[in-house]
């Protein structure tokens, strides 16, 4: 699970936990009974750590958030990068640890010494791929 997904797992385990304990104790009249709402909350809290534990580890968009926090905090993702003329022809080949970025028909990445490429392609191939 990503830090993001743990700060929210931890905000609202405290606001369920809270809001059970206010609930027992206005129900059950005795400020004794207001800790005993921490074992209503409980259950729910496990099914909401089961459910983001579920989501982060089988869901599309939540795989991509894991990989996005893994990338971020690893200074890039190991990739490789093969640009190729309109007939077919190498004509450059990058590998490394970095981020891609896409726009306006260019490719820009910083490779692990810090210099800044940019590659326009709608003349031809760009080919990146990640390392696992």
């Amino acid at each position: 699970m990503t830090v993001e997904g743990w700060i929210i797992f931890i905000i609202a385990s405290s606001v369920i936990t809270f809001l059970a304990c206010i609930v027992n104790s206005v129900i059950s009249d005795h400020m004794d009974s207001f800790l005993h709402g921490t074992l209503y909350a409980a259950p729910i809290i496990v099914i909401l750590l089961i459910g983001m534990l579920w989501w982060y580890g089988n869901t599309e968009s939540g795989k991509r958030a894991y990989k996005t926090q893994t990338s971020n905090l690893n200074s890039g993702i190991e990739r490789t990068v093969e640009v190729y003329d309109a007939t077919g022809n190498l004509i450059k080949q990058y590998s490394g640890k970095f981020d891609v970025d896409y726009k306006y028909n260019r490719i820009i990445f910083k490779d692990e010494n810090g210099k800044q490429h940019t590659i326009f392609y709608p003349t031809g191939i760009i080919i990146i791929d990640e390392k696992e």
